[in-house]
């Protein structure tokens, strides 16, 4: 009997996949997919500030041995990817951003040589309390998905705190609070920074409380007093105008108030911890203030903000693991906390103190009963700060921020236990690069090219530490009037090298390759390329054959071929053409179909097998079907069986579904055959599967089998059963690891048809030809591999003429049309299709049969996704 067999796994998963109904993406340019998107200050961007006074250029580190140079790049495009997909599955994680705001323009006394400053601060070229700069970083937070941001607050009066004013209004102003209290699309807090203790703000009036600036020469006693009156002051101001808006971040109605204070050294004559004077006893004292505010931010002059309102007493987290027990904590908040040594990430290992992982650890102690808030960070650099100390965390082209936020899942907090709020340090720090407003360079340029009617690309490394791991996914756009406009075709995943282009439309195309970077990491876009499509066949060509199986369906669901007789080998092969066609009418036959198959499979066999099923015989005059005992290959029927199950499930017929779904376990058992050695099934010690009967080791079953394998993995996962995909997905990748190892000769650069049999391609057509066809069909090789390009030029140098339906053999082999296309042959594919219908319309007649009726329509769609 002819082995003829099916476009699977690599091949099959990807001509099905963009079988579905397609996605209508919108209208873009060339430029635009790699255009600013940031409210980076960039020339002539619609999303920067308005009132920009240069475009920020980028942040440089020209010290020998430093390996991320240009540690902060201009703004560019930015991925908007779920930052949450980097914590753990499931992550339902407050995101906030922390926010300086305090940058200004233009340069002025506080410059040094080679870096402008403002105010001590580098010239991002934005004025930070304009409402320009607060639209721009607004709209850029929603883009992103950035739950909110963490205002580094310098006290009342000052232009920070007119900054966080304006924050709050345009929150408003720009509709991003419809909500009400607490669900505003874009929240805020305060982080009270220590170094406006030293300096005067604005007084509220309150008794007991001060504006004045506290001098770090202060004695003890003096300090305490000072720092005391003037937090008061300070707390009393966040209450009156920040604590209840309805933007301010609360956690169980309180409102979050952090503190960064170095209080080890801001003040050298009050201790950290003891009796008075020390800062334990300040907070003590700020403790009984803020636990009755109502009474204590009283007695404000006449006209004054309330700032006795009732907006529930403030939480105060304090820094890194140590805040869990610091004096009077509420929680923590982890932080970046450089050294000097560029390759220490300060990310692991948990043991260590001032570690990501450490506060992790230590968090999981206080999770039930304090307030924790993880950190991420792309690195750090304080070379152009007004007080750098040569403090270094590489960057590592992306990955210490893909890591930094893996701590999470590494270290317990997971979907079952959430971890409440994560902070990005930062959003825009320059002066210590750290922003992340940028986007993170992961060092990758994108080539790509055409060959044949396959587009192929590579990320190329700029850098050692370019890792895979920051790439999301790939996009591919295509224009067809010469790159005016362009329409995006496809998504693929991160691993991702080549598209197949056989089902453009007639034309000219260009096109181009898109690598969209994890959250927050910069997009690259590679080189335009061209592309000339003769076109997909008509689609009346596909509904022929569909129709067609439909005549040859009996009324119990057996799929009649050839003949009268009942193949389910062949019938499979066509119920995955009707699962890529995805019509109403090819979905019915489908379905009755995948019923037969199952209600007819055998207990225990005549092998001693279970869950196999046998040909069978039909009777036309009596309509009755018989079993011949006996089937073609165990190893075979199995595996398109379960091409049957997946592809079946992709169309999304809700009968189909139930039905794979329902019987679950019974799709397991068929599997098993391919994966289970005797008794229960028929894969060898060697990892090749055996044909049953026979013992061979086809060429041809195994590519099958690894095909089937690999798309029963792909179903486990759409039904959530992991356990099962990386099982299946498991044997799969066993099986294509012994069929390049044990089936390819490398002296005849051919496969071999059997193992131990070398391929004759001066000889029959099957099976020496088909051979060299299968392993690419199946995706057990790329199509661009030297295997299967060896393989291709085997076949083709030998049958010249295979597009011209003139092999010689007893049936046309219509699955050379979808070889063809794989192998950057399209409108010889093309010519084959055509060649066929006009041989075999409109009678579909002679030797044309239920699996040939299976393979046009996969050769038909794979031209016309």
């Amino acid at each position: 009997m002819k082995r003829t067999r099916l476009v699977l796994a690599g091949a099959l998963g990807c001509v099905l996949a963009v079988g579905l109904t397609p996605t209508a993406w919108a209208s873009t340019t060339y430029p635009a997919e790699q255009s600013n998107n940031t409210s980076t200050c960039v020339a002539g961007s619609s999303t920067s500030p308005a009132d920009c006074a240069a475009a920020f250029a980028g942040q440089t580190d020209t010290r020998t041995g430093i390996e991320t140079p240009l540690f902060d790049p201009p703004g560019g495009n930015v991925s908007a990817e779920n930052v949450r997909d980097l914590l753990y599955p499931g992550s339902a994680t407050k995101v906030f951003v922390n926010m300086m705001l305090g940058f200004c323009t233009p340069a002025d006394g506080t410059s040094s040589p080679g870096i402008p400053r403002c105010n001590s601060n580098v010239l991002t070229q934005y004025t930070s309390d304009n409402t320009a700069t607060v639209d721009a970083h607004l709209a850029d937070f929603v883009r992103r998905g950035i739950d909110g941001a963490v205002m580094d607050w310098y006290g009342p009066g000052s232009r920070v705190n007119d900054a966080t004013l304006k924050y709050q209004a345009e929150i408003r102003n720009q509709g991003y609070c419809p909500g009400g209290p607490q669900q505003c699309q874009v929240m805020y807090l305060i982080m009270y920074d220590g170094s406006t203790l030293k300096y005067p703000v604005s007084w509220t009036g309150i008794p007991n409380t001060t504006g004045s600036g506290c001098s770090t020469s202060l004695g003890g006693t003096d300090a305490e007093n000072c720092i005391v009156a003037r937090l008061r002051n300070d707390i009393c101001y966040m209450n009156g105008l920040h604590f209840g808006n309805d933007a301010y971040q609360k956690y169980n109605g309180r409102p979050m108030l952090q503190f960064f204070i170095n209080e080890g050294g801001m003040y050298p004559n009050l201790p950290k911890t003891g009796p008075a004077p020390s800062w334990e006893d300040v907070w003590f004292w700020i403790r009984q203030w803020t636990d009755n505010m109502q009474v204590n931010c009283s007695g404000a002059p006449a006209g004054s903000p309330n700032y006795a309102a009732d907006n529930g007493m403030p939480l105060l987290l304090f820094e890194n693991a140590g805040g869990f027990t610091h004096a009077q904590s509420d929680g923590a908040f982890d932080w970046v906390n450089p050294t000097q040594n560029q390759d220490d990430l300060r990310i692991s290992p948990a043991s260590t103190g001032g570690t990501v992982d450490n506060f992790y650890t230590t968090s999981l102690n206080y999770l039930s009963s304090k307030v924790v808030w993880g950190v991420a960070y792309k690195g750090f650099n304080d070379v152009q700060s007004a007080w750098g100390a040569n403090r270094l965390i590489d960057q590592r082209c992306g990955q210490t921020w893909v890591l930094s936020l893996a701590s999470a899942r590494n270290n317990g907090y997971s979907s079952s236990r959430q971890l409440p709020f994560v902070q990005i340090a930062t959003w825009n720090d320059y002066n210590e690069g750290t922003p992340i407003e940028t986007g993170i360079d992961n060092c990758y340029q994108v080539a790509a090219s055409v060959s044949g009617s396959t587009l192929t690309w590579q990320a190329n490394a700029a850098n050692g530490n370019a890792n895979p791991a920051t790439i999301s996914h790939w996009l591919v756009f295509d224009s067809t009037d010469g790159g005016s406009s362009y329409q995006q075709i496809a998504s693929l995943a991160a691993g991702s090298t080549s598209y197949d282009l056989s089902g453009l439309p007639a034309g000219t195309h260009t096109l181009f390759v898109k690598m969209v970077g994890r959250a927050d990491i910069l997009n690259q876009v590679s080189g335009t390329v061209t592309y000339a499509s003769s076109g997909p066949p008509p689609s009346s060509w596909i509904d022929e054959q569909v129709q067609f199986l439909a005549n040859h369906q009996l009324p119990d669901g057996a799929l009649l071929g050839p003949g009268n007789s009942i193949n389910p080998y062949f019938a499979n092969l066509a119920a995955v053409g009707l699962a890529r066609a995805d019509t109403a009418t090819g979905n019915t036959v489908l379905y009755k179909w995948m019923q037969w198959y199952l209600n007819h499979l055998n207990s225990t066999d005549s092998k001693g097998l279970s869950d196999t099923i046998y040909d069978y015989n039909y009777d036309p005059t009596t309509g009755a079907e018989s079993s011949t005992g006996h089937y073609d290959s165990v190893d075979s029927y199995a595996s398109t069986a379960l091409n049957v199950a997946y592809t079946g499930y992709l169309t999304g017929d809700s009968r189909i579904q139930a039905l794979v779904a329902n019987n679950i376990g019974t799709y397991e058992a068929i599997a098993n055959l391919d994966d289970y050695g005797a008794p229960k099934g028929v894969r060898d010690t060697d990892n090749l599967t055996m044909a049953v009967p026979g013992g061979a080791k086809y060429t041809m079953d195994n590519s099958e089998v690894a095909g089937g394998l690999a798309d029963f993995a792909q179903l486990e996962a759409a039904l959530g059963r992991t356990d099962q995909h990386n099982y299946y997905l498991a044997w799969h990748d066993a099986t294509v690891s012994a069929i390049t190892e044990k089936l390819w000769n490398t002296t005849k650069n051919t496969w071999d048809w059997a193992l131990g049999s070398a391929s004759d391609l001066t000889g029959t057509f099957y099976p020496n030809a088909t051979a060299q066809l299968w392993p690419t069909l199946f995706g057990v090789v790329p199509p661009d591999s030297t295997d299967a390009t060896s393989a291709w030029k085997a076949f083709t140098d030998r049958w010249t003429d295979w597009f011209d339906d003139k092999i010689v053999d007893s049936y046309p082999w219509t699955a050379m049309a979808r070889a063809g296309q794989l192998n950057g042959k399209p409108d010889q594919a093309s010519h084959l299709l055509s060649t066929l219908h006009d041989t075999y319309a409109p009678d579909w007649g002679g030797n044309w049969y239920d699996d040939e009726a299976g393979w046009f329509i996969l050769g038909a769609k794979g031209m016309d996704p």
